[in-house]
């Protein structure tokens, strides 16, 4: 069963200083495999651009991640640095931070780790029930690794 109890311990909070909640929350959804509520974590109409691909809207995001986030075994983790951030007009700020990120996906390689660091920049938005989101999410990568898995994956 996925842990969800960040989400009890990312609460609801407005202010300027909760911006960077919107990658934990997007990051730990991945992590434990909750396509609805990483897609939850967009506005509405918000646009998702992983390298090669432009996502908009919730729909779409939840039909790209349930199939992604499916099999059992997918192992991610995402670490975020270097993160700023800053508003930029009322309801709206601007979100950029560096990513490393860990993933085991056997629909890649069942005998090795992918590596992938990266920065993030987005645009966000205040949602009416106070929480930030993304209105636009663009990760550029920066360098990308396969590492041989030492012990095996249960």
């Amino acid at each position: 069963m996925p842990d969800t109890s960040f989400q009890q311990s990312l609460q609801v909070n407005s202010s300027v200083e909760s911006v960077p909640l919107v990658l934990l929350r997007f990051s730990q959804a991945v992590d434990n495999r909750l396509p609805a509520e990483a897609a939850k974590q967009f506005a509405v109409d918000g646009l998702f651009c992983p390298p090669g691909k432009e996502i908009r809207g919730r729909d779409p995001l939840l039909a790209y991640y349930t199939p992604r986030l499916s099999d059992p075994r997918r192992t991610t983790r995402h670490v975020w640095s270097n993160i700023e951030y800053r508003l930029t007009g009322e309801g709206e700020a601007q979100l950029n931070a560096a990513l490393m990120n860990y993933a085991f996906e056997p629909q890649v390689s069942e005998t090795h780790l992918q590596l992938r660091v990266g920065t993030v920049s987005c645009r966000c938005v205040l949602e009416s029930d106070g929480r930030w989101v993304f209105a636009e999410h663009l990760y550029v990568p920066g360098l990308s690794a396969h590492l041989p898995i030492s012990l095996p994956i249960a």
